[in-house]
């Protein structure tokens, strides 16, 4: 009675290497491409907040924060027993973590410019997301 052992071969098991790293490789691009889109969304998002802040911030001062006074003055209302106009106790950040731009006067818009520097965290290149080229998703027309 011979007893016969079956093994897998080295070319059986390279072959599932390179099924495994063919999947790995696709999954991997699957994520990351999602990443960069997630980011983009909240940059957007976290934008249209601090719109709708100065906005309001506008209302009820009949002007938008200078630049000296910056977005942290949405943080709080000076008035008496008035939350901020942000309900957070931070600014948002963009996807990647950054400070938001902000400039006023606007060089770009009237009352103000904001923006994002983007992935590469470098101003004025191409990656910037902006209240001015991106205007129809940052804002409903409103300076």
């Amino acid at each position: 009675m011979s007893q016969r052992v079956r093994a897998f071969t080295f070319i059986e098991i390279m072959f599932v290497v390179v099924i495994i790293g063919l999947l790995a490789t696709m999954v991997t691009t699957t994520i990351i491409g999602k990443g960069q889109i997630v980011r983009e969304r909240t940059t957007r998002t976290n934008m249209a907040t601090i719109n709708t802040a100065l906005q309001t911030f506008e209302l009820d001062y009949g002007r938008f924060p200078t630049s000296q006074e910056g977005l942290e003055v949405l943080l709080e209302n000076k008035r008496i027993n008035q939350p901020g106009y942000i309900n957070e106790p931070y600014l948002p950040r963009d996807g990647w973590k950054q400070r938001f731009q902000y400039r006023a006067p606007g060089e770009y818009r009237i009352f103000y410019d904001l923006w994002s520097v983007g992935p590469d965290g470098q101003d004025g290149t191409d990656d910037d997301l902006t209240n001015w080229k991106d205007y129809a998703a940052v804002d409903s027309g409103v300076p």
